[in-house]
C-alpha cells in the first residue's frame, strides 16, 4: 500500500474512533480541575485595600489547553458592588496545574458610599463568583462557576 493510502485509512480511523467517542459519550477531552484557593489581602492602606483572588486550575490532559476567561462579582452583604474579567493569553501545558492570581480594588471612599450602613464598623462579609470559561471547541460551552466567601477589615 503506498503513502497516501496509507495516510488515508489512518485518517478515516481516526474520524471513526473520533464519531465513536462522540456518540458513545466518551469525552476526548477531561474538564479542568478548578478550585478557589484562596483571597488574600495584599495591601491595606488609609484609602483601601487590594484583594489578591487565587485560583488553580489543573489540566489533567495530555495536552495543553488556554488559559480561560475569568468573569467575577465582588458581593459585599449580599449586594453587588464590584465586576470584572480575567484573561491571560498562554495555555497551561498537559498534566500541569497554575494558579491564576489576579488583583481586585477597592477603596473605602466607594465601600461607605454605597453601603453607609457600614459606617463604624470594623469588618465586612463579601463573596466573590467566578465564572470560568476555557475557549477551546469541546469546553466553550461550559462554565464552570466557583465561589468564595470572606471577611474583609474596613479599617487598617
Amino acid at each position: 500500500m503506498n503513502r497516501t493510502k496509507k495516510a488515508l485509512v489512518a485518517l478515516i480511523s481516526l474520524t471513526g474512533l473520533f464519531l465513536i467517542g462522540c456518540d458513545s459519550g466518551v469525552s476526548l477531552i477531561q474538564d479542568p480541575v478548578i478550585t478557589f484557593n484562596n483571597v488574600e489581602v495584599a495591601n491595606l492602606g488609609l484609602s483601601g485595600l487590594t484583594l489578591n483572588v487565587n485560583v488553580d486550575v489543573e489540566n489533567p490532559n495530555a495536552f495543553p489547553i488556554p488559559m480561560p476567561k475569568i468573569d467575577w462579582v465582588l458581593s459585599i452583604n449580599d449586594t453587588h458592588f464590584l465586576n470584572g474579567t480575567q484573561e491571560e493569553n498562554r495555555s497551561i501545558r498537559g498534566r500541569e496545574t497554575v494558579t491564576i492570581s489576579f488583583p481586585v480594588n477597592i477603596t473605602f471612599e466607594n465601600i461607605f458610599r454605597t453601603f453607609s450602613s457600614l459606617i463604624g464598623r470594623r469588618e465586612v462579609a463579601y463573596d466573590i463568583d467566578l465564572d470560568l470559561r476555557f475557549p477551546i471547541p469541546l469546553l466553550e460551552n461550559k462554565v464552570f462557576e466557583r465561589k468564595y466567601s470572606g471577611v474583609l477589615p474596613l479599617r487598617p
